[in-house]
């Protein structure tokens, strides 16, 4: 008989001696014998203004988390899994008659203890049979990756709604820590940032949880979710046991962690299993003392029942995996690594050279890969945590794709071996605002706005061929597929007779047996690949049955259904194809939901607001901050966007003059001006001087973009801004001016109230504003804006941060604009840019019905819907992002 066993309980003492000590920092008990509806929590009091939360020091009682009837667990695994089991039993006394009690009613109790409960809910690792068991029955996920914090809140459940309907039976997802704690001590879970919400939308859409909080989460998200407030103690060790970044990490964790014990699976919840950290083999520190501190933190606040996992490439599996956390893998349909794919300079050419290479070996490379997994975790099922379905797109590169045949046949071989899979992205999304990460690859490399990914839903929620294809694989390939008999022992006049009860199809094995004096059922069950030809494998599996069979000489085979017998056999043999039972992914019933609607419009005419200089006591009211030497964007608490440093010419430079800054002390974007005229851009790892002159005195300001931290691998600390005081010449320059510039505030607040009015320059160039309104007079939909001519900047419509745009760079040309941003039926919507270099002479842009990832139309559906048959959207989540 299969045996279940917890992943948790074949942990390493290491790992145990962990648990406990962090039990005790946190000041929790060594209690078998606790509640488990009163866990450690810690007390928070709700700011209803500032929409943010202020850390307690009390404890209180968890809500009873949402747990199955016992007579539907009996019926049916529960789907919805919300029905509690006080309520059952409430509503069961309360039909009961009073009666006074007797000794029957008495022993009840003892006998309920004794029996098996029906309602327990569990997610093991079967390591004797290499698979999970959900609820004690074999079970294997086909997961797609989506983030909430890529997704307006509006649209979750369209997401995963869709998600369930391609045959997916979980949902991956990552908490970036730096999304909920803007500053030390405050967190937000409100909006888009409602994690709980988020969660409570996957159970509504049927999906089970496989949960990444990190710490790090990588992502193509910035610093990888590492909030940038960690870069204001600049000897910080990132991810290592450094005591200041775990005291953070702790910190961080006795929030969220506790938000999240109600909905783990064997609470009630449908969050199945848990990694920690993530693809840590990846990064150069490889301490495993701050693998253990965070595998005993997570058990410490979480318990001893959830499954703990890590995730890795083949490479990283070394520094990665830690005894006691189940180790999976991640590899895509070319079979290499996040990290792999990351360490090719080559570019896209390159990369496809490759990729198409090892698809001519890839069942080989794969196996090699599942080999490897081997080596450190021996038994239990295969795992592909990140099965990449696309790939992500850097700014000055084509944008990525995979094709449908390669995903869905590497998915197919997967399946085949009967793994689990996760596959990444499954919905990509889009990095709104500031959020989106960067690589170095020889050179710094900012992802795209767009996180489309390539993924089976676009970035728009579309279904797209890739969808189709891979909800074909799913259902077609068996997640259990056995080779089984069904035995049937029946006793007559001298020796047993064992018939195998089948089909008309199944004609089998018939054996004498010492055993039983009544009968019997047992199921016989072979791995793939087994025979039944050769009498010896079958005399071995009938011993292995849970009541072992002995079979005795003189042994004969029967087809039940012709009657007639074979005789000298010593043991019996299969007179004909076995019968295959083999159990298939559930595919919902009904059609996936169609393209939403997409709205084309404009062009629209831009009008000039004024250049960015001209709003500086808007943008910086506080004022600015004094320092001899320039000082990063963390020294003065600008985690994203712009600071303008600002100094004066202590001489004349008359003559064209080098304008430089050392080591590479540009990060990222330098928009240079002298007394208020745009002179050129120093980028980091690509335009390290410019020429300038000008007069003693004169003001120069170079304002500075971060374009967003380092998020993968060996991510050393990011500092923003200038890392080292320019050069002018042979001088270096000193005493600056620090603006953090609130850009996002000024857009959203103060321009609405038009409060300046100022003569406009005739021919303008550097930072400049540009706005104007529009109605939506007819039907409204998803749109994507396109800006021709346009050189580079951000975007914001009705004060939302849509993200950059990089026209002149590529490859992305469009942004996507969801339909519940835009205000509809004539009501006036804006559109705001700051542009960072040069506007097109005619400074217009238009909506568009597709996406250009690539230069090049992406195609859509398009559905057109007449004003009568729409509903009012629900308004967008402006502060999500």
């Amino acid at each position: 008989m299969a045996r279940g066993i917890l992943a948790t309980r074949r942990h390493p003492e290491d790992v145990w001696a962990w648990t406990w000590q962090v039990r005790g920092w946190l000041g929790l008990q060594k209690d078998g014998s606790q509640d488990p509806q009163r866990v450690p929590h810690l007390a928070f009091s709700r700011d209803q203004d500032a929409g943010t939360y202020a850390k307690g020091e009390q404890s209180r009682a968890r809500p009873e988390a949402p747990r199955t009837s016992i007579s539907q667990c009996l019926r049916n695994p529960p789907r919805d899994r919300r029905t509690a089991v006080s309520d059952y039993r409430t509503s069961v006394s309360a039909m009961a008659p009073k009666k006074p009690p007797c000794l029957p009613s008495l022993l009840l109790p003892l006998l309920t203890l004794l029996l098996p409960r029906a309602d327990t809910r569990s997610f093991v690792v079967d390591r004797d049979n290499d698979r999970f068991l959900l609820d004690g029955v074999p079970f294997r996920y086909v997961s797609g990756s989506l983030h909430y914090f890529r997704v307006p809140r509006v649209l979750w459940a369209d997401r995963l709604f869709k998600m369930r309907m391609s045959g997916l039976n979980a949902v991956q997802f990552y908490v970036p820590w730096n999304y909920h704690e803007p500053e030390p001590g405050v967190y937000n879970f409100h909006g888009s940032r409602d994690l709980i919400a988020f969660l409570n939308e996957a159970a509504i859409a049927n999906l089970l949880v496989i949960l990444r909080p990190g710490p790090y989460i990588c992502a193509e998200w910035d610093m990888g979710g590492l909030p940038a407030w960690l870069l204001r103690k600049p000897k910080i060790h990132l991810r290592t046991s450094d005591p200041d970044f775990l005291a953070a990490v702790d910190s961080w964790f006795k929030v969220l962690l506790p938000k999240i014990h109600p909905w783990l699976y064997h609470n009630g919840g449908n969050i199945i299993s848990i990694q920690v950290e993530n693809e840590y083999g990846s990064y150069r520190a490889c301490d495993f003392n701050y693998m253990r501190h965070l595998a005993g933190l997570f058990r410490a606040i979480l318990g001893d029942e959830i499954l703990l996992f890590t995730t890795d490439g083949p490479e990283g599996l070394k520094c990665g995996s830690l005894e006691g956390l189940y180790t999976t893998v991640d590899f895509g349909p070319g079979l290499l690594s996040k990290s792999e794919e990351w360490s090719w300079g080559g570019g896209p050419s390159a990369m496809m050279f490759i990729f198409h290479l090892c698809l001519l070996s890839a069942a080989d490379n794969m196996t090699k890969i599942f080999t490897l997994l081997r080596k450190y975790e021996p038994h239990g099922p295969l795992v592909n945590s990140e099965y990449y379905t696309g790939w992500l797109d850097y700014w000055g590169q084509n944008h990525s794709t995979r094709s449908v045949h390669s995903v869905t046949k590497g998915l197919e071989n997967m399946l085949k071996l009967g793994a689990s899979v996760n596959m990444y992205m499954f919905h990509g999304g889009t990095n709104f605002g500031y959020w989106n990460g960067a690589d170095e690859k020889g050179r710094f490399l900012p992802i795209t706005t767009s996180y489309d990914y390539d993924a089976p839903i676009s970035e728009a929620g579309d279904p797209t061929p890739k969808l189709f294809a891979l909800r074909d694989v799913i259902s077609k390939v068996p997640y259990h597929l056995t080779k089984r008999q069904r035995l049937l022992l029946i006793l007559g006049k001298g020796v047993p007779k064992l018939f195998v009860k089948g089909s008309h199809k199944s004609v089998v094995v018939v054996g004498a047996t010492e055993l039983s004096k009544h009968p019997m059922e047992a199921f016989l069950t072979l791995p793939n690949g087994s025979t039944w030809g050769d009498t010896h494998k079958l005399y071995t599996k009938l011993l292995d049955l849970q009541h072992p069979l002995k079979l005795l000489p003189g042994t004969q085979v029967k087809n039940p259904e012709l009657g007639s017998w074979n005789r000298g056999c010593s043991f019996g043999f299969l007179m004909a194809p076995e019968r295959i039972w083999a159990q298939f992914q559930e595919i919902p019933l009904g059609p996936l939901p169609p393209p939403s609607p997409k709205m084309m419009f404009g062009p629209l005419t831009l009008h000039l607001d004024g250049d960015l200089l001209a709003f500086l006591n808007y943008l910086c009211p506080q004022g600015p901050i004094y320092s001899i030497l320039p000082m990063t964007f963390e020294a003065v608490k600008q985690d994203h966007g712009f600071v303008l440093y600002r100094t004066y010419l202590s001489n004349t430079v008359s003559e064209p003059t080098r304008f430089w800054v050392p080591n590479n002390g540009v990060h990222d974007r330098a928009y240079v001006m002298v007394d208020g005229v745009f002179h050129g851009v120093l980028e980091r790892n690509m335009k390290h001087k410019l020429f300038l002159t000008g007069q003693v005195g004169a003001k120069l300001d170079v304002l500075l973009e971060s374009m967003g931290r380092l998020s993968f691998g060996s991510n050393t600390s990011d500092f923003k801004g200038l890392t080292e005081p320019p050069v002018l010449g042979q001088t270096i320059l000193t005493r600056w001016l620090m603006f953090p510039l609130k850009v996002d505030k000024l857009v959203k607040w103060w321009f609405p109230l038009q409060l300046l009015k100022r003569s406009h320059p005739q021919t303008p160039s550097g930072p400049t504003f540009y706005s104007t309104m529009f109605a939506i007079l007819g039907s409204s939909g998803d749109t994507f804006l396109y800006l021709p001519g346009w050189t580079k900047g951000q975007v914001w419509i009705n004060g939302f941060n849509l993200g950059r745009y990089w026209t002149k760079r590529g490859p992305q040309q469009t942004l996507y604009v969801p339909r519940p941003l835009l205000y509809p039926r004539g009501a006036l919507n804006k559109i705001t840019l700051l542009e960072l270099e040069n506007a097109p002479p005619q400074p217009q842009v238009q909506f568009l019905d597709r996406p250009i990832l690539n230069s090049t139309l992406h195609r859509t559906y398009v559905y057109s819907l007449s004003a009568e048959v729409q509903s009012d959207p629900e308004p967008m989540q402006l502060s999500g992002h």
